[in-house]
């Protein structure tokens, strides 16, 4: 199944869709997550920014655990959204549902959502993980730009600020980590 196809049919105007960059990162991330999942089978993965989920999804199709998978967003629909998708869950069990004749029907269990705060950046993240993987906003400020796209793409008015900020906060976690 083509991850990006099913994201882009369930485009949502307020979360930022799939592009070129979540495809290289979840390419990246089909590369390099089995390697380190046959090293760390129970690896905590943490994505900032996770907007669509698309690379939370691609981590659980690899073969992560749910409850390892964590994520946040600064806006609060993405959050929302990466809550509520929809998903067959591990176990494949059936649980029954009813017909709209009144009789049952068995139909495949089906889990919801991601582990997703909202937070700017590591704000509201506890905990220690193995891998974080940010997409960050790169572009540089545009006074033209709506306001309901800046959230997604705009890092400052350089455009590297945001991912300056993330490194120096990651570096200091890491360190208290050790």
């Amino acid at each position: 199944q083509d991850i990006g196809k099913t994201f882009m049919k369930n485009k949502m105007p307020e979360v930022y869709s799939p592009s070129d960059d979540s495809y290289l990162m979840s390419k990246v991330l089909k590369r390099e997550l089995p390697k380190l999942l046959k090293k760390n089978k129970d690896l905590k993965f943490l994505e900032i920014g996770a907007g669509s989920g698309i690379n939370l999804q691609t981590a659980k199709n690899l073969g992560m655990k749910k409850e390892n998978i964590f994520s946040c967003d600064i806006n609060t629909y993405a959050v929302k959204h990466c809550k509520s998708m929809r998903f067959p869950s591990d176990c494949n069990k059936e649980i029954a549902q009813p017909r709209q004749e009144g009789s049952l029907q068995k139909k495949p269990q089906v889990s919801f959502g991601f582990n997703c705060v909202k937070s700017n950046l590591f704000e509201n993240i506890e905990g220690e993980y193995g891998l974080i993987v940010f997409n960050p906003p790169y572009l540089p400020n545009d006074k033209q730009e709506p306001k309901s796209s800046k959230l997604a793409t705009t890092g400052g008015e350089k455009g590297d600020e945001i991912i300056l900020k993330f490194l120096n906060m990651a570096c200091l976690l890491m360190v208290l980590w050790l």
